[in-house]
């Protein structure tokens, strides 16, 4: 059986050794309200709000109204980051 993020783990390992990364795994994929997609470095998210829509902010102070809701968005930052740095380490893994 194959651990779920085994996968992610190489990739980030691959990025911290100064591989390079597809740019799907550098960004994430949302879409306008309007149904345009675009691409979007995750890094680069302030903070994420619900007003109802859904409004990224960005560090530069730019924001954008996304069609996927504040969870969604939240879910893949997370899986960008895993994808860079791995997973979380699990209390299991603990000493």
């Amino acid at each position: 059986m194959s651990r779920p993020h085994a996968a992610s783990a190489a990739r980030g390992a691959a990025y911290r050794q100064g591989g390079f990364l597809p740019i799907q795994l550098l960004m994430i994929s949302l879409h306008r309200l309007g149904g345009q997609s675009i691409v979007l470095n995750a890094d680069l998210i302030e903070y994420v709000e619900s007003t109802p829509d859904t409004v990224v902010t960005l560090t530069s102070g730019n924001k954008l109204r996304v069609l996927e809701t504040l969870d969604e968005v939240q879910r893949r930052v997370v899986a960008f980051k895993r994808a860079i740095h791995g997973p979380e380490p699990s209390h299991a893994d603990a000493p």
